[in-house]
């Protein structure tokens, strides 16, 4: 039976629209003639949904108690954490060069002072373990320690502060 209302098909003995919920009209001639004629349409019950405006005050409040139940129960990572921790050896070695001049020996104990302080890496590596090439990025950094070193006249205390000055992420 087609709805003369909405248009759908409708089972013949159905009283009532699938589409739209009107009553139908029975004509069997109109139920022959669109049968054969009319294109197959699927039947589809829909349903109109309103909103329930009753749900907003305990969804809401589900939903900030998710998310501090969240921000409650998962560890706050600090950099420290991120970061692994100054050796001591490494310290202890620069500190006994004193005022001698820096050497490509000194490089990795010099390195192990930071993090990339570039910003944009997305966990605070260490500088010996990041490779970016971001702006003032590991890469960066890295070379201006190897040029320091180069110029054969300050010692690795000396190249430290430099790099700490004009980059930063030296380790606390």
């Amino acid at each position: 039976m087609i709805c003369t209302s909405c248009g759908i098909n409708n089972k013949d003995d159905a009283t009532r629209c699938y589409g739209c919920g009107l009553p139908l009209e029975h004509d069997k001639h109109q139920t022959v003639s669109h049968k054969k004629k009319g294109p197959k349409v699927k039947y589809q019950k829909t349903q109109k949904r309103s909103f329930d405006s009753r749900l907003i005050v305990p969804v809401a409040c589900g939903v900030i108690l998710l998310v501090g139940m969240i921000f409650l129960f998962i560890p706050k990572s600090s950099q420290s954490s991120l970061v692994t921790p100054l050796d001591p050896a490494s310290i202890g070695r620069l500190q006994a060069k004193g005022l001698t001049v820096a050497s490509m020996d000194d490089k990795k104990d010099i390195i192990a002072q930071f993090i990339c302080p570039c910003g944009k890496c997305k966990i605070k590596d260490d500088l010996k373990d990041c490779h970016c090439k971001h702006p003032k990025g590991a890469e960066e950094v890295k070379q201006y320690i190897y040029e320091r070193i180069q110029e054969n006249k300050y010692s690795p205390i000396q190249i430290i502060e430099m790099v700490s000055q004009k980059y930063g992420g030296r380790k606390i």
